[in-house]
């Protein structure tokens, strides 16, 4: 019986080491604001029924619930990581927050085929092999 606690103890450490890869931010502590600022990026586009608001609005947002430009920054960052808000920290994307990822899952998915059977050759898409 000995041998079977340690060996489903050595299965549950295991399991925790992978959920724990599969998601660093478990446990982590957040500023109630965070939460807070997040709710409001998420209902404000509802709201405005976009899929999508710019940086500038967003920061103006988090002002308007006492974060400076550089928490809503960090904030966007870690929203982004847990895959609630998409922030794409990069020069040519970062003017773009979308405030749902299942949004932007859903265009992907129609952009994107996987039955083959049903997709048509167009003569004007460069075809590479």
């Amino acid at each position: 019986q000995d041998v079977t606690s340690v060996m489903n103890l050595k299965a549950l450490i295991e399991s925790i080491t992978k959920n724990l890869q599969l998601f660093p931010n478990v446990g982590d502590m957040v500023p109630a604001a965070w939460l807070d600022f997040e709710y409001r990026i998420v209902e404000k586009c509802k709201q405005m029924q976009l899929s999508a608001m710019s940086l500038k609005e967003v920061i103006r947002l988090g002002i308007d619930h006492d974060l400076t430009e550089s928490p809503v920054i960090t904030a966007l960052k870690y929203y982004h990581q847990i895959g609630s808000v998409l922030f794409f920290d990069h020069p040519r994307l970062t003017d773009v927050i979308f405030g749902s990822s299942q949004r932007v899952v859903e265009a992907f998915k129609h952009l994107f085929c996987h039955d083959y059977d049903t997709v048509k050759y167009d003569s004007r898409m460069p075809v590479s092999v």
